[in-house]
């Protein structure tokens, strides 16, 4: 009976934490758009749980990536302009030297992206995710939602 017991209080626990990071995003989504209005600049709408920004230096691509081991760390490849006038990007998550626990973990990407030339905000950016691992998103797009007042 105390081993049922256990086994339920874990499920709760789980069911519990899966909950609110199931909500994670929309509230990543709802503070990236209330800074973007008290701003007044372009709100970009983002897959995977990460958020977009306009900033004086480029874009800020700010979010969180699920990797197989603690230590990766993330290198971004130069902005590169596309047909359409958006911008593309390379992530590439690097894993570590050497033995590593196998223990999913996370790394916190935080970046600024170059603007191109223009001084119009572009309609979408799309940043390409390498990994040495199958799982997880393989491109993440953020979309020009509208412009703020």
């Amino acid at each position: 009976m105390k081993k049922k017991k256990s086994s339920l209080v874990m499920l709760c626990c789980v069911a519990v934490f899966w909950g609110l990071a199931v909500s994670a995003p929309s509230a990543r989504a709802l503070v990236a758009r209330e800074r973007a209005q008290a701003a007044g600049t372009p709100f970009y709408a983002c897959t995977s749980d990460f958020a977009l920004a306009r900033v004086r230096d480029g874009y800020r691509f700010t979010g969180t990536l699920d990797v197989p081991t603690p230590g990766y760390i993330y290198k971004m490849s130069a902005a590169a302009l596309q047909e359409d006038g958006g911008i593309a990007v390379t992530l590439n998550l690097v894993a570590p030297m050497g033995p590593v626990v196998q223990l999913i973990s996370h790394v916190q990407v935080d970046t600024i992206i170059p603007p191109p030339l223009s001084a119009a905000p572009v309609a979408q950016v799309q940043v390409f995710v390498k990994k040495p691992f199958k799982w997880g998103p393989e491109a993440i797009t953020c979309k020009l939602a509208g412009m703020t007042q």
